[in-house]
């Protein structure tokens, strides 16, 4: 019964994956800066948003700091 239960599972995923991707979207502070970054794998996407959101904040050039945050948005898959 657990064999059959992760296919239907393992199917459905395969069948998601095909439907969705994930953008990587980058702010500075509050302003979106960049969402070119597209993945197909959730976690792959995950990892560079965690990296990119770990990262010091960022100098400014009237002075001043500035935080990075990246998370990954699911959106319908572009044909």
């Amino acid at each position: 019964m657990a064999l059959i239960i992760s296919r239907l599972n393992a199917f459905a995923l395969e069948k998601i994956k095909k439907m969705i991707e994930f953008v990587l979207s980058v702010y500075l502070n509050s302003q979106l800066i960049d969402k070119t970054q597209v993945f197909e794998d959730m976690d792959r996407c995950l990892y560079f948003a965690h990296r990119l959101s770990s990262q010091r904040p960022v100098p400014l050039p009237e002075g001043g700091r500035s935080k990075i945050t990246a998370i990954c948005k699911p959106q319908p898959k572009r044909k």
